[in-house]
């Protein structure tokens, strides 16, 4: 879980990961005025960063697999997916990736979604592959329950 003041560091560690000259970043939106607005932000900084990207609209949870078979999965040149209002509530790693031992760990994902709650599996401290911005003032207050052990037996 990323918050408001440490977006920078996760907006360096975008930049880093992009490659120069080829589209390695995919935007996946949901159809939503807010949605619209943050993508226009984001598409700008983007390219003022002169970092490629591809919009995708998506629909739903169906559309967003589909959407992710199709531009993000077996690609090695996409470096970053960035989910606009849609995937907080999804264990995103699996969804995505589902149990490959080849989880595409040269993809980071980066969430930014008003819905609630977080699936915890997207913001706890091990995930390193997902980045939650979350930007609320409760943020502090809180807290999470750690990973158990047992968490595999549950899937």
């Amino acid at each position: 879980l990323i918050a408001r003041d440490s977006f920078d560091i996760a907006w360096q560690v975008l930049k880093n990961r992009s490659l120069p000259g080829v589209c390695s970043v995919v935007l996946f939106v949901s159809p939503t005025c807010d949605s619209i607005c943050t993508v226009r932000i984001v598409s700008e900084l983007l390219r003022q960063e002169s970092i490629m990207f591809n919009i995708v609209p998506v629909y739903g949870y169906e559309d967003l697999k589909n959407a992710n078979d199709k531009y993000v999965a077996n690609r090695p040149d996409i470096r970053a997916v960035i989910l606009i209002n849609c995937g907080a509530t999804l264990d995103l790693l699996q969804y995505f990736f589902g149990d490959t031992d080849d989880n595409q760990s040269h993809v980071i994902i980066y969430v930014l979604d008003s819905h609630r709650p977080f699936s915890l599996s997207n913001v706890r401290e091990e995930n390193r592959l997902v980045f939650v911005l979350d930007d609320h003032t409760m943020t502090d207050r809180l807290e999470y329950p750690e990973s158990d052990s047992d968490d595999s037996e549950l899937s």
